[in-house]
């Protein structure tokens, strides 16, 4: 793909030299716009070079010589407002980063865990939200980059910003399909709007199309730096998620429905509710096309529809669904946790999704209790069937917490049940709404007896002292962190720290998304003992 700009000019605020060189190699060996890089070593130098010059993007380290944390980048940023920015740090500061990302930066980097395909994704998509391009592209005409221009904007919808068809395939092609990237563990959803034929019917196309920058803001909202969307067709909207498993795939599809579901599209005509279906779909070794990868995201979406609207389908995530006990409009969804020595199944996780015609995830009921309850209540009447001495998680996000007492929870517990075999899984904690106390929530349930199970991202995100006192039983890791880490040394170390995290809370590490005997060997090699994933598939 053609760039907008013959060059883009980079300010690289580093003082390690291997850093240095491998930021600069990352963004010149990747064949897009020309990059001119300017490096220095201190925040003195780069301060005085931004008083003579100017740049479309600034890459900074935190920790300089002459001035570390966020101070560094308060004051880039106070001398060169209009730079898209991408901070720096190493594993261990990795909550200073976000902070950085909450005041304005557009990205951030760990280092030894950012390779040179990530460097460059996570500074060309800080270029894109800052919208230095057509800043940019007003310079390269003067170059004759005029038609180049005009490509590139042929690629993106004019209503939403957002890739179009095209500029979603092309990208698709060259992501996911290049030799390099094959190795990578993507996925891809289609987001439909439900019913929209009616809101443009009843309300008028202007209003429709209010309806569809509300999904843009809350898409956005929804999605980490580094995922691509795109408006693909009148109501239907496309994420490619790089480096994510299927398991991660569904809980950012489960973000967005929710994202767009829990509020109405305001309106000088009076606010109105829409909704999507999802469907999902992760790149696998039979996928040889972008056509035929596409193709499995519509059979899903498909299948959403036909399941009722309003919900999320896909293909291969290792659960296991049992239909409702009752008319609650409930279904069970299990999965197996195995060990990993003899492939025994000491715990299965559990969550709940609706049933077609049965309550609208995620929506309490007006005359029951609030939807989280249910799903306790459905997945411990389930857990309680489990052969005596079994653990089982719960799974529920940090949103399903609104309006929850944790006394609630506890007196969920059926008759014979032990607590003490019952661990609750919160999502996102560091994403949780400041009036959702999700850790004296948390802290209260242990006290009852109920453990809890964490994430790798809010394992790094948290202080430790706050995790310490909620005695997590278990940390799940993601794929992202051990595919391929046979081969990238990068990689290796900085799992090896998340384990040393995760030994430091005294959990145990559970791996997800463990596919092939490959992962298995690696895993077993890092003392990693249990596991989830599709090389089980047969089993459970």
């Amino acid at each position: 793909m053609k760039s907008l700009t013959a060059s883009v000019r980079v300010l690289l605020v580093e003082d390690n030299s291997a850093d240095l060189a491998l930021v600069q190699s990352s963004l010149k060996d990747f064949g897009h716009p020309q990059i001119d890089i300017m490096p220095v070593t201190r925040l003195a130098d780069a301060l005085a070079a931004l008083k003579t010059q100017s740049f479309h993007v600034i890459i900074a380290d935190l920790n300089l010589p002459d001035n570390e944390g966020l101070q560094t980048f308060y004051r880039l940023k106070e001398a060169s407002p209009d730079s898209a920015f991408v901070v720096m740090s190493g594993l261990d500061d990795r909550d200073i980063c976000m902070q950085a990302v909450r005041a304005g930066a557009q990205d951030y980097l760990v280092k030894g865990d950012s390779g040179p395909r990530r460097i460059w994704q996570s500074v060309r998509n800080a270029i894109v939200r800052q919208g230095i391009l057509l800043q940019v592209a007003g310079s390269a005409r003067e170059l004759g980059e005029v038609n180049s221009r005009l490509q590139d904007l042929a690629r993106v919808d004019p209503l939403t910003g957002l890739y179009n068809r095209r500029g979603f395939d092309e990208h698709l092609a060259h992501e996911a399909f290049h030799p390099q990237a094959r190795a990578s563990v993507n996925s891809v959803l289609l987001a439909d709007i439900d019913d929209f034929k009616q809101v443009n019917d009843r309300l008028g196309h202007d209003q429709g199309d209010l309806a569809l920058l509300e999904v843009t803001r809350r898409l956005r909202q929804s999605l980490r730096p580094g995922d691509v969307a795109a408006r693909v067709g009148g109501d239907e909207f496309m994420v490619f998620l790089p480096g994510t498993p299927l398991d991660l795939a569904m809980e950012i599809a489960e973000r967005i429905r929710r994202n767009i579901d829990d509020h109405p599209v305001p309106s000088t005509a009076g606010s109105f509710r829409i909704t999507v279906s999802v469907g999902i779909a992760r790149q696998t070794d039979d996928v040889g096309t972008v056509h035929e990868l596409l193709a499995r995201t519509h059979e899903a979406l498909a299948m959403s529809k036909e399941r009722g609207k309003n919900r999320i389908s896909h293909g291969g995530s290792g659960f296991d669904a049992t239909p409702p006990d009752g008319a609650d409009g409930v279904r069970v969804l299990k999965r197996p946790i195995f060990r990993m020595a003899d492939g025994q199944i000491p715990a299965y996780e559990y969550l709940c999704r609706s049933w077609p015609g049965g309550e609208t995830p995620g929506r309490p009921d007006n005359t029951g209790p609030p939807w989280a309850l249910k799903a306790f209540q459905h997945c411990l009447y389930a857990a309680s069937r489990l052969p005596a001495g079994l653990e089982c998680h719960i799974r529920l996000h940090c949103t399903d917490l609104f309006g929850l007492e944790p006394a609630a929870l506890l007196r969920a517990l059926p008759q014979g049940l032990d607590p003490a075999l019952v661990s609750l899984e919160i999502r996102d904690l560091g994403h949780a709404p400041p009036f959702i106390p999700v850790f004296s929530f948390l802290r209260t349930l242990l006290d009852g007896g109920i453990r809890t199970v964490l994430h790798d991202g809010d394992v790094l995100q948290n202080p430790m002292d706050v995790l310490l006192q909620l005695k997590p039983e278990w940390v799940k890791v993601s794929r992202g962190w051990f595919s391929g880490v046979a081969a990238d040394p990068f990689k290796e170390g900085s799992l090896r720290a998340l384990l040393r995290s995760v030994d430091s809370l005294g959990a145990r590490a559970i791996a997800c998304g463990v596919e092939n005997l490959e992962d298995l060997d690696v895993l077993r090699q890092l003392n990693i003992t249990h596991g989830q994933g599709p090389l089980w598939r047969q089993h459970g």
